[in-house]
């Protein structure tokens, strides 16, 4: 027998729904809501309301919705909050009901700006140190690689603007009146001041870098500094093992990282006797400090430099590509280093996320690991012993 078409029409009253019930005990979602502490962002912003005027939407919330925004893999913040209603499993994670009104994406544009990267440093450092807890990370040996993020901007927005130089070279470009050189001329995106032009295996990129350590054990992210697109890796190298190892709590033994490219022999006018190819010429490359670098060298034999190189490729442009297919790594939503900087450090907090639940759901003596409730534990103990009043012994 042929079915009837369903009632168009909608129920004025719907009885015993719930968010909670409609949730599969195996979603992902309540996998997140059990591992990470949201509430800790509370504590972070107090100081930055007010104590008048309309009360504000939660921030433990208004975080949920940034972490949703690049663990969806959705492109803005509007297209975001124009999903949340249709997304029963987010409004669960969010707290809101089928029937509740939900924010406007200025809510969270907002908060970005009021928190600034602060907050954000701290939620991937509680996400690493969990990941550090559960033995995750070994910390001795990492692998530094860097990769471009195109701007929010387009290339077409580029104006050239001139550095200051002294009256006398002043002088002498005006004599000369020949072109200006590039080191006194630069072209700046008029929507993205920040942004650079950068290249890249022959690719010209007006965005920005993040340079990452990933940690060879498991391929988590350790360290993440965001640049401008023409910043070189070698300029940050340092900076980068240094917030690796104040977020690890461990001193690096071996740093895995690509030969820097240094600049072609073009110019010599011998250049057409000795080379036949005029694309790519023929490179010199002697580092001012290859001393140190044949010391290194050394220091491991050649199979184990090999190998490393290997498990390099696999670690860290493994992350990179991770972050490109699942998180939308490979443009910035927002303009300005620091709010790229936010960026890659929520999309390499929620892919160490990834790799910690896989790690409890393969592990059964880890399942009972739920340090979410452990913080708020802890949290609750420190501030009811605040609230005792002080106690002074004094012996005899």
């Amino acid at each position: 027998m042929m079915g009837k078409p369903s009632q168009l029409e909608p129920k004025l009253f719907y009885h015993g729904i719930s968010l909670d019930s409609r949730m599969p005990k195996s979603h992902p979602l309540r996998k997140i809501e059990q591992l990470v502490d949201f509430n800790f962002v509370r504590s972070r912003v107090h100081d930055l309301y007010g104590t008048r005027g309309n009360e504000s939407v939660d921030p433990a919330v208004i975080l949920k919705l940034m972490f949703l925004l690049f663990y969806e893999n959705i492109k803005s913040e509007r297209a975001l909050m124009s999903q949340l209603p249709l997304r029963m499993d987010w409004l669960w994670f969010c707290g809101y009901d089928l029937d509740e009104k939900t924010p406007d994406h200025s809510v969270i544009s907002k908060a970005r700006r009021r928190w600034g990267l602060t907050v954000f440093s701290g939620f991937f450092e509680n996400i690493l140190t969990q990941c550090v807890d559960a033995g995750l990370v070994d910390g001795e040996t990492i692998h530094v690689d860097s990769s471009m993020i195109d701007a929010n901007a387009s290339k077409d927005t580029l104006k050239c603007q001139f550095r200051a130089v002294s009256r006398n070279l002043y002088e002498e470009l005006e004599s000369n009146a020949g072109p200006i050189p590039e080191e006194l001329e630069r072209r700046i995106s008029t929507t993205d001041p920040d942004a650079r032009l950068g290249k890249k295996y022959g690719t010209t990129t007006l965005g920005y870098k993040d340079h990452r350590a990933v940690d060879d054990k498991c391929g988590i992210v350790t360290a993440t500094v965001t640049t401008p697109a023409n910043v070189n890796d070698e300029k940050v190298l340092a900076e980068v093992i240094n917030e690796h190892q104040t977020n690890t709590e461990t001193k690096v033994k071996t740093t895995v990282a690509d030969k820097a490219d240094h600049k072609t022999c073009r110019q010599c006018q011998y250049f057409e006797m000795c080379v036949t190819s005029k694309q790519s010429g023929r490179q010199i490359q002697r580092n001012l400090n290859q001393e140190y670098i044949d010391w290194a060298d050394n220091c491991l034999t050649k199979h184990k430099r090999k190998q490393l190189m290997a498990r390099r490729k696999h670690k860290a442009e493994g992350s990179f590509a991770d972050a490109a297919n699942n998180h939308g790594f490979k443009r910035s939503r927002f303009r300005g280093i620091g709010k790229v900087q936010i960026q890659n450090l929520m999309i390499a907090a929620i892919q160490n996320l990834r790799k910690l639940m896989r790690h409890i759901s393969s592990s059964p003596a880890a399942q009972a690991y739920n340090p979410a409730s452990t913080l708020r534990l802890l949290r609750e103990l420190m501030a009811y012993r605040a609230s005792l009043p002080s106690i002074m012994v004094f012996q005899r």
